[in-house]
Order: structure tokens, then C-alpha cells, then sequence
């Protein structure tokens, strides 16, 4: 009886560990090539989260793709932070920006929704890719 319960114990572990080692290994979500489960305008977005609190929660992992009106442009080393609107924080490779993309600029960006920054009251994508310019 001992021998049977070790046996499925072991078992048990084995598959455990094999479906954490295949999570651990999958790939990162990204916003490259993949369709928006959501897209709408910068100002609708933040209605939508001004108006629905529960919002915030049930987004989370979605990808997001919002035009809008670039307000600031901070440069990192490798990434650097665009804010449209005022409220929406996208994260994005410096590879990507050029000249033309300019403080007043309109921009479509599209990234992964990460969270609300409720200091700020900001919302974050990250891992974002630019769409389309003007």
C-alpha cells in the first residue's frame, strides 16, 4: 500500500514539475505582430477607466492599441517612455523612435496593458510597439 501512494506521489511531482518547467519556458507576450484585443482612442480609453473601476483588474495581459496626442518623451538607455494624453504610459524601444515622432505629435501605439498607476492615476502598457505616426 505504501509502495502504490510513493508511486502516485512520485507521479503527481513529476507531472507538476514538467507543466511548471513548460510555463517557465514559454515565450513573453509581445505586442509585435499580434492584433489588438482592444483599440480605441486615447480620450475613450481613459473614459473607460474613469468610469468602470473594475476595468483596471479585468484588462490586465490584454493588448491595447490607442491613438492619441504624444504629451512627453522621457529617453532611457535602451527604452524610452511615451505618455499620450497625459495619462497613458507606453514603454518603448529607442530603436523605434525617429526624429519625426515629436512632443504634439499623433501616434497609434500598441502594447500589453500592465497595470493602473493609481499615484498618478496612469495607465501603463508596455512592451509597445508604434503603429502608425503623424
Amino acid at each position: 500500500m505504501i509502495k502504490k501512494i510513493l508511486s502516485v506521489g512520485i507521479v503527481v511531482v513529476m507531472v507538476a514539475a514538467s507543466y511548471a518547467l513548460y510555463l517557465y519556458n514559454l515565450p513573453a507576450k509581445t505586442a509585435v505582430g499580434a492584433t489588438a484585443d482592444i483599440t480605441m482612442s486615447a480620450e475613450d480609453l481613459i473614459t473607460k477607466f474613469d468610469s468602470e473601476s473594475e476595468v483596471a483588474t479585468t484588462l490586465l495581459s490584454d493588448i491595447i492599441e490607442v491613438t492619441g496626442t504624444i504629451t512627453l518623451i522621457e529617453k532611457g538607455e535602451l527604452t524610452s517612455i511615451i505618455v499620450i494624453n497625459e495619462r497613458i504610459t507606453c514603454e518603448v524601444e529607442n530603436a523605434q523612435i525617429d526624429s519625426t515622432i515629436t512632443t504634439g505629435s499623433q501616434v497609434t501605439i500598441r502594447g500589453i496593458y500592465s497595470g493602473l498607476e493609481e499615484m498618478f492615476n496612469e495607465i501603463i502598457l508596455s512592451k509597445c510597439v508604434i503603429v502608425k505616426q503623424s
